[in-house]
């Protein structure tokens, strides 16, 4: 019995290893799948986001979406880390 994990091409750390590589140039393009393993929403949420606005700027080739780094990058940096839920609110009543 084999312990070992099946080879795959989309796998979460090669896609993270890729995103935060100085290497990729900020315009470079993650379909939506792998736009999830960066900012981890649900397939619903990328769908409203695009039809309402809210989420990352995004790009459509044909039928296929895609993100690009630069992007997703300004999209997380809007949204900081806060430390408790009452943090969230007081930014809330700022706008």
């Amino acid at each position: 019995m084999s312990l070992e994990a099946p080879k795959s091409s989309f796998t979460v750390f090669s896609i993270i290893e890729r995103f935060y590589s100085d290497a990729t140039p900020g315009d470079a393009l993650f379909p939506t799948k792998e736009a999830k393993v960066i900012l981890p929403m649900s397939d619903a949420w990328y769908e409203r986001s695009r039809v309402f606005g809210g989420g990352p700027a995004f790009t459509k080739i044909g039928s296929r979406v895609f993100y690009r780094k630069k992007d997703l990058l300004d999209f997380l940096n809007e949204h900081p880390a806060l430390g408790s839920t009452s943090e969230h609110q007081a930014i809330r009543r700022r706008k």
